[in-house]
């Protein structure tokens, strides 16, 4: 009978067809259970000398362990012969065959015993066992913990999946093996009942930096499901990153679903102006012991980039100048400022009304598909908004023109324009849920099922948010009694502030049996690669103001067989 033989040796992982080890020349149907008794005995010893005249004796009964063989019989038709006088004594038996210790169980039962594995069973200890087949231990994470190099784990199935605590982390030269029945302690290899592991991390297997190999067989691998928190994390049924030698046989990964990525949070509305006072008033023009010039208020102090105009300065004269016109806002050109009066009696000109600042621009829309790494993935996440633009500051208001002997009113101070609205925070993409990740390593899969989830869903992104209010200006000087002199200006108004840019929307977490980063796993015969029917959801973008100013939305997540492309075949 022939059996193929996966051997794990120093030099690399071998896969080598060959004949089995059988337990005496005559079992072939211990062979074929792999349940072998000890060898314990040879061939019949062979016979003895015959007498010069009698017929030759028979053959001697078989001797144990290679005894020396009896005497021949008299023969039946010779004279008196006596019995042969120096027999020739029986040869020994053939030694029993050297266990290959790194062979897996389906191909030589021998290695089926404490020497060679550890023994994890539905009734095991993880507290007092040792992981002998009398005594198993409880879980898979538990023998990995006590394993010593060039050793297997033999993994009996039972009517419920095992429940690993964490990440199984699969160290190099270790195979594990289910396939195992344990009834009453009679261990027994059977590939038709695949043990089943249940992992509470999102990360079901972790094979990292192996030289010499891994081989998992006959074994059902469940990742958990991504936390929802909002931080689109992702599930990985196994992860394999800078390894060669890793091989897969009947091997059954599931991975987690994908974690929603959070939505964008809203902008904060924005902070409105501050209000005029009096102290950005004008004073009124007078004839009564005026001074010479009178300077305009000073607008509010400045915030967030916006500040009005200073009101236009009063003289005594009778003819207009330039310093009689109010101050621009700021960073307004050409200048808001009222024009001073220049004509007696006459109300000089207002502020020009501070313009609404611009709308922020939206989030920069989300990519198509995340970055997968050796350490896993990293989301499709939308853009965030960008602030709105400041209110600009009103135009200070003109002063009035004065006499020979009064000096004309002063213009008000421009009002304050309200600050920018805040922007809306892009959404997060969504996890990922893959069954196989393979990164820069070398990995044969033979009639395996990967199984990938649902990705989670990318986050909407969040609303803009309107700008603050402007402030009204400061009321001009009013004319003197006498009518003499005209009133100043009023400062001009300030600015709305400009709405917030709406962030983007996350694209969905994607759904891939496989995965990988140069050499493409090579499967050895057929698998199944299964990954979600429907594709997670889009995040929406962020929806403030009209449809043309909404944030871009994120894209559904990418389902698919194998990324980035197909296997190769040997």
């Amino acid at each position: 009978m022939k059996f193929k033989r996966l051997s794990i040796g120093t030099l690399g992982l071998l896969v080598v067809s060959g004949l089995a080890w059988s337990c005496s020349s005559k079992s072939d149907d211990c062979a074929a259970n792999l349940k072998c008794a000890a060898y314990d005995g040879g061939a019949a010893g062979s016979s003895g000398a015959a007498s010069a005249s009698g017929m030759s004796g028979g053959s001697g009964t078989s001797g144990k362990g290679g005894g020396s063989g009896t005497s021949g019989t008299t023969g039946g038709s010779g004279s008196s012969g006596e019995g042969g006088t120096d027999p020739t004594a029986g040869s020994g038996g053939v030694a029993p065959p050297t266990c290959d210790g790194s062979l897996s169980p389906d191909a030589d039962g021998c290695v089926i015993s404490d020497e060679y594995g550890l023994f994890v069973s539905p009734t095991g200890d993880d507290g007092t066992a040792d992981g002998t087949q009398a005594h198993p231990y409880a879980t898979v994470t538990n023998a990995l913990t006590n394993i010593s190099k060039l050793k297997h784990v033999y993994v009996c199935a039972g009517d419920a999946p095992y429940s690993e605590p964490g990440t199984l982390e699969i160290p190099d030269r270790v195979s594990i093996y289910g396939g195992f029945t344990c009834d009453n302690g009679d261990w027994n290899y059977d590939a038709s009942v695949p043990a089943y592991l249940k992992v509470a991390s999102p990360i079901g297997a972790l094979i990292t930096g192996t030289k010499v190999g891994v081989m998992i067989q006959d074994l059902r691998i469940d990742a958990a499901n991504a936390p929802e928190d909002g931080s689109g994390a992702s599930s990985f049924g196994m992860m394999i990153s800078g390894s060669t030698g890793i091989v897969l046989k009947r091997v059954e990964i599931h991975a987690g679903k994908g974690g929603k990525g959070k939505a964008g949070v809203d902008g904060a509305s924005g902070v409105d102006g501050l209000p005029s006072t009096d102290a950005q008033n004008g004073v009124a023009g007078t004839c009564t012991n005026p001074p010479t010039v009178q300077d305009g208020p000073h607008a509010v102090p400045r915030q967030c980039e916006s500040e009005g105009g200073n009101g236009g300065a009063a003289r005594v004269a009778t003819t207009y100048a330039s310093s009689q016109d109010g101050g621009s806002g700021y960073l307004v050109s050409p200048s808001n400022g009222g024009k001073g009066g220049d004509v007696a009696a006459q109300s000089a000109t207002r502020g020009q009304d501070g313009m609404q600042g611009s709308r922020g621009d939206i989030g920069l829309a989300a990519p198509v598909l995340g970055v997968f790494s050796a350490t896993g993935y990293s989301v499709a996440s939308g853009g965030s908004g960008n602030a709105g633009k400041p209110g600009q500051g009103g135009g200070g208001g003109g002063a009035s023109l004065g006499t020979a002997s009064c000096i004309g009113a002063t213009g008000g101070a421009g009002g304050m324009g309200g600050c920018g609205g805040d922007p809306g925070i892009g959404g997060m993409g969504g996890g990922a849920s893959v069954a196989l990740l393979s990164w820069q390593s070398t990995v044969s899969i033979d009639a395996c099922k990967l199984v990938a989830n649902t990705g989670g869903a990318g986050g909407d992104g969040g609303k803009g948010h309107i700008g603050g209010a402007g402030q009204i200006g400061g009321v001009g000087g009013p004319r003197d009694q006498a009518a003499i002199v005209g009133k100043g200006g009023n400062g001009g108004d300030g600015g709305t502030g400009g709405s917030g840019g709406n962030g983007a929307g996350g694209t969905g977490g994607p759904s891939i049996a496989v995965v990988f980063d140069g050499t493409a796993p090579t499967q050895l015969s057929p698998s199944v690669l299964v990954f979600a029917p429907v594709a997670s959801a889009a995040g929406k973008g962020g929806t403030l103001g009209q449809p043309s100013d909404y944030g871009p939305d994120g894209f559904k997540g990418l389902t698919q067989d194998i990324y980035p492309k197909p296997l190769a075949t040997p």
